[in-house]
């Protein structure tokens, strides 16, 4: 079995909702070739998505949260190859888990926002 090679990257945003910030780390994560990348605290929400979507080129996921609170999300750069096996994502937006393919090895990736004042 070989070992395949990417770049993960995972960042507490504390909330994406405005496209100047949202941008800005978009950018600089394709700046740094991220070829994964884990968000917390990203205070999304379904009605979010389509934005979201076509801002970053490739596909997301989501655990969604509330507009001001809690919120994942695990973004792949388009320049991957992952095929997507499987999500599962809290309703209460606390943590998410995919599972998918990156070059034919299967692959879990678990995003957890777990604040330590709670």
């Amino acid at each position: 079995m070989g070992m395949t090679n990417f770049d993960m990257m995972s960042l507490n945003v504390r909330g994406l909702g405005n496209f100047t910030k949202r941008k800005a780390i978009f950018d600089w994560f394709c700046k740094n070739r991220s070829d994964i990348v884990l968000l917390q605290e990203t205070y999304t929400t379904s009605a979010s998505e389509s934005v979201w979507n076509k801002e970053w080129h490739g596909p997301i996921f989501y655990a969604h949260g509330s507009s001001n609170s809690r919120g994942c999300a695990i973004l792949i750069s388009p320049n991957l190859d992952f095929r997507m096996k499987k999500v599962t994502a809290d309703e209460s937006g606390r943590y998410l888990i995919i599972s998918g393919y990156i070059n034919d090895e299967l692959l879990t990736i678990v995003n957890v926002y777990a604040p330590n004042n709670e």
